[in-house]
């Protein structure tokens, strides 16, 4: 059974949001984000959600677009010109929709299937971000209210292969896992 991956990740008031943001990138770039188990929606608590923002921006900056022959390369071009395209597409129509594009979002002037590293934020229903599995290494900030408006949220989706919640006490984080 392929449920698809749409991995929300929640991030609660409580964390280290600069290693948050870390783990996410990381979550998120899994084979350039061309895995169905990476972290793809990240549920950010209002209150923490423009330092999160930042940070995550800012870890997602090291994935640079290289050679993926190269031992050093974290971002190699995705499988086809054909899913570059299709993810460039969800990414503008986001965009139109409403999602504000902090990071990336371009097609480089280069030959191949390269798509950089890209952060949306103001991420919501509706937009192929929010709605769709994308498929490439695109992260999805969606603000939540609080911890159970996080909850609410990552569980509106018809997508459910893996999900992370991030916070500082280990038993709150089972609770909601």
């Amino acid at each position: 059974l392929e449920l698809g991956g749409s991995d929300a990740y929640l991030v609660l008031d409580d964390v280290d949001v600069d290693a948050a943001a870390k783990v996410a990138a990381t979550a998120r770039m899994v084979n350039g984000g061309q895995s169905c188990v990476a972290g793809k929606r990240f549920i950010v608590v209002r209150s923490i959600v423009d330092r999160f923002e930042d940070a995550l921006v800012e870890a997602m900056r090291g994935f640079e677009m290289d050679d993926p022959r190269n031992e050093e390369t974290k971002l190699g071009p995705m499988v086809s010109v054909k899913a570059r395209d299709d993810i460039d597409g969800q990414v503008r129509k986001s965009v139109e929709n409403g999602a504000r594009l902090l990071l990336g979002g371009k097609i480089p002037d280069r030959s191949g299937a390269w798509y950089p590293a890209t952060v949306l934020s103001d991420v919501a229903a509706g937009q192929p971000a929010h709605d769709e599995e994308v498929f490439g290494p695109v992260a999805a900030i969606i603000a939540a209210k609080d911890e159970a408006d996080a909850i609410r949220i990552a569980n509106d989706s018809e997508f459910g292969l893996g999900s992370g919640v991030l916070t500082a006490q280990l038993e709150r984080g089972r609770r909601i896992a």
